[in-house]
Order: C-alpha cells, then sequence, then structure tokens
C-alpha cells in the first residue's frame, strides 16, 4: 500500500509519487539554461551566465 504524505492536498494519481534528487552543480545549471534560452534575443551586454557563476 502507497502513502500519502499529505493525504488531504495531494490527490491519487499523477502526484502521488515524489522523486528526491539532488540539486545541479553548476555544469547543470548552464545546461538548463541553456535550453530556456535558446529562443530568447538578449542584449550584447546581457550575461545570463552572471548569477550562475557569482554562485
Amino acid at each position: 500500500m502507497e502513502t500519502r504524505p499529505n493525504k488531504p492536498t495531494i490527490p491519487w494519481g499523477r502526484f502521488d509519487r515524489q522523486v528526491l534528487g539532488d540539486r545541479p552543480d553548476k555544469t547543470g545549471r548552464v545546461a538548463i539554461l541553456k535550453v530556456h534560452i535558446r529562443k530568447i534575443r538578449m542584449g550584447e551586454d546581457v550575461d545570463p551566465y552572471d548569477r550562475i557563476h557569482r554562485g
């Protein structure tokens, strides 16, 4: 029998499982950001990776 962590707020079905994982490192964060910004035009003075490299 499966248990839900908070029965009143999480219904059975699509959201009844939780997957745990570590946070991505800097390389992983850069790869994720590249996927999400590939179609966005930015100015030459914009560094989208600045926030990641600062920590």
